[in-house]
């Protein structure tokens, strides 16, 4: 069986207090072959960024307990569904701890091909809580008439959901693009990479006091409110939505550790996934760490830097990703990156790092 999820991915691995890892959508082109011969396809999901389980450990680890596949007739944005397929996931068994790279064939039910007609395969996998966080499968159509339009096949935020269900939900997609024609050829790959992105923190004492009062909260927020929509179909460039999930300041944090997760002599770790967003326009930051009271009033701020050369810089105390930015605090929050404040190895330390009382 062909494996094409490391050859396709690009990856910048980095050092020091943060790193980002980086995965590509496939948008491979393949000839299914004859009108009266099956389409099979080759699923991958591949694990290149993070685990769910804890989102704060180094393994890459998927965690994907269903793919569903959505067959659109075109390529253009008005391209409608015209079949949905559950493929019948075999590697269910551990997943909820997490799995390598899994591939699995399977053969297309839809019948209503047409020869040298271009389709959009477009696949998803779910872990144990996406798809109730984003309502599918079933939030995808396939109608002749009626079906969902592929300019509109999006991860929405369900009714009743939030920040908090984004957290914990690991969502991927990928797509490929077949024309059915009188060639032999007739299986194609579809390899699903992650559509969300994930932050995490690594901190070292913690302070529980500032100036005399108490500390309730670790906040690592970001610059706006969190969006509560993005594509499946990767996009270029711009690979994210627009969408505020609501007009609360609080939809601003990404991770939040309350006092009672804090560990006392030792290292206190935590993270959560999250939609991508743009760089801020209006911000000078992308995400700041942010230290609470009990009403949430902050009692200490300090923003996240990327380190371009990976030397951490103490300007304002900083952390950093190796990654070129002209602007060390801006920086998008790109689909299947992992941001990491700090690492296992090299926690955050606020006593002789971030905060001096």
């Amino acid at each position: 069986m062909k494996t094409l999820s490391y050859t396709r991915l690009y990856r910048l691995l980095c050092s020091l207090l943060l790193f980002s890892l980086l995965g590509c959508s496939s948008e491979d082109v393949g000839e299914p072959g004859k009108d009266k011969e099956p389409v099979m396809l080759v699923f991958n999901t591949s694990p290149d960024l993070m685990t769910r389980t804890l989102l704060t450990g180094p393994a890459n680890l998927q965690h994907v307990r269903q793919v569903q596949l959505y067959i659109f007739d075109g390529t253009t944005g008005d391209a409608r569904c015209v079949a949905s397929e559950n493929i019948n996931w075999q590697y269910v068994a551990g997943a909820e701890n997490g799995l390598s790279t899994r591939e699995q064939k399977y053969k297309v039910q839809y019948g209503g091909f047409q020869p040298q007609k271009e389709y959009t395969f477009l696949a998803i996998g779910l872990d144990d809580r996406a798809g109730d966080t984003y309502g599918l499968p079933d939030a995808i159509r396939a109608d002749q008439v009626t079906g969902t339009l592929l300019k509109d096949a999006n991860a929405i935020l369900a009714t009743g959901k939030g920040r908090a269900d984004i957290a914990v939900s690991e969502l991927f997609a990928g797509s490929s693009v077949f024309t059915l024609s009188l060639l032999n050829g007739n299986t194609g790959y579809v390899d699903l990479y992650r559509r969300v992105a994930g932050v995490s923190g690594y901190f070292n004492h913690i302070p529980t006091q500032i100036n005399g009062v108490e500390v309730s909260a670790l906040h690592i927020e970001l610059y706006t409110i969190q969006n509560k929509s993005n594509f499946l179909l990767k996009q270029t460039p711009d690979d994210f939505i627009i969408s505020p999930m609501s007009s609360n300041a609080g939809d601003k944090i990404v991770v939040n550790i309350p006092k009672s997760e804090f560990i006392a002599g030792g290292t206190t770790k935590k993270g959560s996934y999250i939609l991508p967003v743009p760089l801020p326009a209006d911000k000078d930051y992308t995400l700041q760490i942010v230290l609470v009271d009990a009403t949430g009033t902050p009692l200490h701020i300090h923003k996240v830097k990327l380190s371009v050369d990976g030397e951490v810089s103490e300007t304002n105390g900083g952390t950093g990703i190796i990654i070129p930015t002209e602007d060390p605090y801006r920086f998008p929050i790109i689909t299947n990156h992992f941001y990491s404040i700090g690492t296992e190895a090299t926690p955050i330390d606020f006593n002789t790092f971030l905060f001096t009382p």
